[in-house]
């Protein structure tokens, strides 16, 4: 699995106005919450990874059926009661990419091209053992 990095641009975990019912003390909880989730997510970041790597064996790894996409991707994130990181959510790298296409000017798709070449390069590469 490959451990996930903070964008350090991006907005702080922050859930102060989520809802929680708690009256007087929402403020408190929300803090406590924010915290917690921005140390858990700090000290156990989210990881990706290619499930497609344990079809051979019939699974995908977490206790579910073989993945056929080769580019399905695992989220995981570590908001379960275990400290593996079981809690999971997937998408296509496919998906991804075509979600973006009619955004992606000729420039852009043809850098996406070229790194998507240069990978598959590598994995040509790879030979059996």
């Amino acid at each position: 699995m490959v451990e996930m990095r903070y964008v350090k641009t991006s907005k702080p975990i922050d859930i102060s106005e989520w809802e929680f019912g708690f009256g007087d003390f929402h403020e408190i909880i929300s803090r406590s919450l924010t915290e917690a989730l921005t140390n858990t997510l700090n000290n156990h970041p989210p990881c990706i990874e290619l499930p497609f790597m344990w079809a051979y064996r019939g699974h995908d790894g977490r206790g579910g059926k073989a993945v056929t996409d080769p580019l399905t991707l695992y989220l995981t994130l570590p908001l379960d009661i275990s400290t593996d990181g079981e809690c999971a959510w997937e998408v296509s790298l496919s998906e991804v990419i075509e979600d973006e296409l009619e955004l992606i000017d000729r420039d852009r798709a043809t850098q996406i091209s070229a790194a998507l070449r240069d990978l598959a390069d590598k994995l040509d590469k790879i030979e059996d053992e």
